[in-house]
């Protein structure tokens, strides 16, 4: 045939040429069968399981993603659990691995509008409306999947519960606002040493009450409450602020006028221990010559009395001596008049 690989050309004498030769030989070597084959249909199932025990092997390779676990079940039993990164089980049927996500947060709503498990009784015998949310996720896959059955069910019935025991201690007054922190971070606690008592695998991340509401048909006079309770917070603080301003002003008055006292006495004390002082060296003065500091006393006193006086009263036979040499603005005109006039 003209296209045959096998079929080649004759040269112009009729001989074959070296390259053809090569050429058909490495052909006809290239479609023989293997040895083992040839003629030997064992041979080719043989080949044919090899191929498949090959692939069966392969099978067994897998890989765990950063956000999962891998559980290895041998006959259906859990062996091992296995972290992110490549590893090897026996191929199936022997063993089998399983992959669930353990840090994807998942979420279950207990309550809600029209729902008849969200009425809790409080502690004072009120009755609340309380719209729950848990935030979950797996912390043993193992024991996740292995240890309990229907896992949401599990958190919502332990939850409610947990939450239906706190808030039954509790008035209803503090459900509203202060306690509502108090209750969350004590349901969480308890729900999730309740779900490691059961080895459930599961990590509570959070329980959120997003709504607490008293029941419809008296919800208005509670809103009017919570409104008195708002105003009476807004008063407190105008007050409380009122205070701040004139209790640091009041004491810092009371500080001045305390300090100007302390002075004043001080004052008086020193002024009167002089005054003492100098009394009892008068007294010692006067016991050794009592006339002279008696004249000394009136000098003084007269000095102090007639220091500011503006006239001068002169007995007329010592007003020509006496005036001429004083300085006496009231008089001055008179001496210059002559000593009679001025008398």
């Amino acid at each position: 045939m003209e296209n045959d690989p096998m079929s080649y050309q004759e040269g112009p004498w009729g001989q074959k040429s070296s390259f053809q030769k090569a050429a058909a030989e490495k052909v006809k070597k290239f479609k023989r069968p293997p040895a083992f084959l040839d003629g030997n249909p064992k041979g080719i199932v043989l080949l044919v399981l090899a191929v498949i025990t090959g692939i069966w092997f392969m099978s067994g390779f897998y890989q765990i993603n950063p956000d999962e676990q891998g559980l290895v079940l041998r006959f259906g039993k859990w062996v091992k659990t296995t972290e992110a990164g490549w590893h090897y089980h026996l191929p199936y049927p022997f063993e089998e691995v399983l992959r669930p996500q353990v840090t994807k947060t998942n979420q279950i709503t207990i309550g809600g509008e029209g729902a008849d498990d969200n009425l809790m009784l409080t502690g004072d015998r009120n009755i609340v409306d309380v719209n729950i949310i848990v935030q979950w996720h797996i912390k043993e896959a193992g024991d996740f999947l292995f240890n309990i059955r229907n896992p949401a069910h599990n958190i919502q019935a332990v939850t409610e519960s947990v939450i239906r025991e706190i808030i039954g201690k509790m008035p209803i007054d503090r459900t509203f606002a202060e306690g509502r922190a108090e209750i969350q971070q004590k349901a969480r606690d308890r729900v999730q040493a309740i779900l490691d008592q059961y080895k459930a695998g599961i990590q509570i991340t959070e329980v959120n009450l997003a709504e607490v509401n008293p029941p419809q048909p008296v919800i208005e006079a509670f809103r009017e409450v919570d409104r008195a309770y708002a105003d009476q917070e807004r008063m407190f603080n105008e007050a409380e602020g009122y205070r701040n301003d004139v209790v640091p002003k009041a004491r810092g008055e009371a500080s001045h006028i305390v300090q100007e006292a302390t002075g004043y006495k001080q004052n008086a004390i020193t002024t009167a221990q002089g005054q003492t002082s100098y009394f009892l060296a008068q007294l010692k003065e006067y016991e050794k010559n009592p006339e002279l500091l008696k004249k000394r006393l009136y000098y003084e006193t007269m000095e102090k009395v007639l220091k500011d006086a503006n006239k001068v009263l002169v007995s007329g036979k010592g007003a020509g001596q006496v005036l001429p040499h004083l300085k006496l603005p009231s008089i001055n005109e008179s001496v210059k008049q002559g000593t009679k006039d001025a008398v």
